[in-house]
């Protein structure tokens, strides 16, 4: 799979052309990752900005492909095109997250070659600027092998481990819409929803 498809116009189409029913059901999802936010939100790796609906006032998608960002601005969304590669702390500059105190990152770790180290400088960028809570969204087993765009598996055991490193606290570690991990290896839209919180952040 090439990056061109990855970053580019096929992989925005992929994205925004659900079905009515696949729209409706993916509130659901949604819904419950926002009522996880403390307040203004950062979302990374935001593509239309579909979650920015639910998150409160001030909160702002930043994404990387341009073709998405165009469209939900189209919607009326707060959505910022940054460009792909280089330090977290550039490309998501001070006036992006100023007002920040959650930050979400849905559907991107698997993405990355170096889920690790992408956690590391986004957990660091964000205690920096006082962010208290961090949401992150990863598929399950199905739904990591139905994109030929994952490249890193994510569980849990990734997760304890870059929060041992970054000091990050567990508040939660779970399955939606079925609490269990084996559900996974059979259903496509089982994920991991994880919420953590800086130390001293809530």
């Amino acid at each position: 799979m090439s990056e061109n498809y990855e970053y580019g116009f096929e992989y925005f189409k992929y994205q925004s052309t659900r079905s009515s029913f696949r729209t409706f059901v993916r509130q659901f999802y949604l819904r419950k990752v926002a009522r996880c936010c403390l307040g203004p939100t950062l979302d990374v790796g935001s593509g239309v900005g579909d979650l920015l609906p639910h998150l409160p006032q001030r909160s702002i998608g930043v994404e990387i492909n341009a073709f998405s960002v165009e469209h939900g601005r189209s919607l009326g969304r707060n959505l910022a095109l940054v460009p792909r590669g280089g330090p977290l702390s550039e490309t998501i500059g001070p006036h992006l997250i100023s007002d920040i105190t959650s930050i979400t990152c849905m559907h991107v770790l698997e993405h990355l070659d170096d889920p690790a180290a992408f956690f590391l400088e986004l957990a660091s960028l964000g205690m920096s600027r006082s962010v208290r809570r961090f949401v992150f969204v990863v598929p399950g087993l199905k739904g990591f092998q139905s994109d030929a765009t994952h490249r890193v598996m994510i569980d849990k055991a990734f997760f304890r481990g870059v929060c041992a490193t970054s000091g990050l606290l567990i508040k939660s570690m779970e399955y939606f819409p079925l609490p269990l991990e084996w559900a996974c290896r059979f259903l496509t839209h089982n994920e991991l929803q994880v919420v953590l919180d800086a130390p001293g952040g809530t």
